[in-house]
């Protein structure tokens, strides 16, 4: 902030920017704002001080001195509310195993699934090596497993399975013998 601020105040609008940016920096480099650091000259120097507290200057000046305790607690109060806010969900890694692989002759593939992964399910898709979709007969959903049918006129070859969920899609690849 630029001004003698020992005859008047700063605006409004020059106290909400420099809390923002208060806030970014202490945010930025995990700043706990509200804290004190020990300083050459100042032992009890607070992370958010004036130049008065660290050195021999009227600096930032009484109007400015007298807010920075409110200007600590408004730029904690706004970093802990950035904190706050939702965060996206992860995408955890999901490890499907596919069964039997390779397939011989009951063209049936299994894979293990849990019932909450089941729930979140939007879509099981078969493809051939040259990506030509390949419709399954039948599909089981069990405690921890699905199984799907697949037709008997699949010739040998290697399939992939598209597993699709809200959260993620999982492509296995398997082989018919």
């Amino acid at each position: 902030m630029l001004g003698d601020f020992r005859v008047q105040d700063a605006t409004e609008e020059a106290y909400t920017t420099l809390k923002g940016l208060l806030a970014w920096k202490g945010s930025k480099d995990n700043l706990n704002v509200e804290a004190q650091n020990p300083h050459p000259l100042n032992d009890d120097l607070g992370v958010i001080a004036g130049h008065r507290d660290g050195c021999s200057t009227s600096c930032p000046g009484q109007f400015v001195y007298d807010r920075l305790p409110l200007i600590r607690s408004e730029v904690a109060a706004q970093i802990n509310e950035c904190k706050e806010e939702p965060e996206e969900p992860e995408v955890t890694l999901i490890t499907y195993t596919v069964y039997p692989n390779p397939v011989k002759s009951n063209y049936e593939l299994n894979f293990v699934m849990d019932e909450v992964d089941q729930k979140t399910l939007d879509n099981i898709l078969i493809y051939d090596s040259f990506g030509k979709k390949i419709k399954w007969e039948g599909i089981l959903y069990q405690e921890k497993q699905i199984t799907i049918n697949l037709p008997h006129t699949l010739e040998s070859g290697v399939y992939y399975l598209h597993v699709l969920r809200e959260t993620a899609t999982v492509t296995r690849k398997f082989v018919i013998l």
